[in-house]
């Protein structure tokens, strides 16, 4: 398994939008989508999404994967029905890394759009039994938090023994961006902020990988959160903001 299986993407060659390939997530696939925000089922499709656009053009091999190891400018704008979002790929350019930029439709409107970058890895054998249950709350170690007045300062590491990594790459341990999105949920929730948001603009420049201390960096406002995480030598890894629905 080398996504989390956490939705399914359906690429159908003879369902087209102006002649690029499409997806849709299979949401009722996966029996504890209840658990998860829609905005992170989204953030894990669109990934799978993308490799599939990249195994059409390239070819699809058993001994490897292609995993996005950067996102930008990603948007979710509106509340999401995950039953009626249809995904668009279109292949930029592939050299250092494979550009793949994803449309996200409803009802004939666009509702977001990311452009996510891939490298193809190869896999290791690694066969991992998953509780479905434990789908990430206890992927990070917070180490430290501090509050104040109009921010939220944590410093955390990515559990290394986490059952996730295993497969997510094998070989290649890196956090989901869903699940960095639903981490940040949850602070918001322990602290009593609002967690109906939309997406604005994030970007997932670097691997959160395990080994390594980070410090996430949370701007509070009445309208919105802003959200930076940095790794060592102060390196941006992620940012992007939540606007309050």
């Amino acid at each position: 398994m080398a996504f989390l299986d956490l939705c399914e993407i359906k690429n159908s060659n003879h369902e087209q939008i102006e002649g690029f390939p499409t997806g849709r997530l299979l949401i009722k696939n996966y029996t504890m989508s209840y658990l998860r925000k829609n905005e992170a089922l989204l953030i894990e499709g669109i990934h799978q999404f993308s490799s599939l656009v990249a195994e059409s053009v390239f070819g699809k091999h058993p001994d490897s994967v292609f995993i996005p190891v950067m996102i930008k400018n990603m948007d979710i704008y509106d509340p999401i029905n995950l039953e009626k979002v249809v995904l668009k790929g279109e292949m930029i350019s592939s050299g250092e890394f494979i550009h793949v930029r994803t449309t996200q439709i409803v009802s004939d409107q666009i509702s977001g759009r990311a452009d996510v970058f891939l490298i193809k890895i190869p896999l290791t054998n690694c066969n991992t039994s998953v509780d479905m249950l434990s789908y990430g709350s206890d992927l990070f170690n917070i180490l430290e938090v501090e509050k104040l007045k109009d921010r939220l300062l944590i410093r955390f590491k990515i559990n290394e023994f986490h059952h996730i990594l295993k497969n997510h790459f094998s070989g290649y341990p890196v956090c989901p961006a869903s699940l960095i999105i639903e981490f940040i949920s949850d602070i918001l929730l322990n602290y009593g902020f609002n967690t109906h948001f939309q997406v604005h603009n994030a970007k997932f420049l670097n691997p959160l990988q395990p080994c390594n201390e980070y410090e996430l960096e949370m701007q509070l406002s009445e309208s919105a959160v802003s959200f930076i995480i940095t790794g060592p030598e102060q390196i941006r890894l992620t940012a992007g903001k939540l606007i309050y629905q």
